[in-house]
């Protein structure tokens, strides 16, 4: 009984740990790039998560260069596990990264 209520807690204690929300930075070098007056984005399946209206929302998530070294960066608090995202030079679709195939994530609907 004493182990099994020792292994209980135990289990507890490591889901709360992992269902912790980790703060995450998403940061790009746009450095050589000329940077939409717009500002530079990123849009992914975590924006919900981290507070924001919708996934995908390309205008949504601004990374903000503070220190003027042309690292745009953001950090949103999510909750662990696997993400998707695409950064946006700009606030629209048609100004995301393209990824190149091998470093791609394929997506099935």
């Amino acid at each position: 009984m004493k182990k099994t209520f020792l292994t209980s807690i135990l289990c507890l204690i490591l889901f709360s740990v992992w269902s912790q929300p980790i703060n995450v930075t998403f940061r790009v070098d746009m450095t050589y790039q000329n940077v939409s007056p717009n500002g530079v984005h990123v849009a992914g399946n975590f924006q919900d998560t981290a507070g924001f209206a919708s996934n995908w929302l390309p205008g949504a998530t601004v990374l903000v260069d503070s220190n003027n070294t042309n690292i745009y960066e953001v950090t949103v608090s999510i909750p662990s596990g696997t993400y998707q995202y695409k950064f946006i030079n700009g606030n629209v679709w048609g100004n995301d990264e393209s990824v190149p195939q091998s470093c791609g994530f394929e997506v099935f609907h």
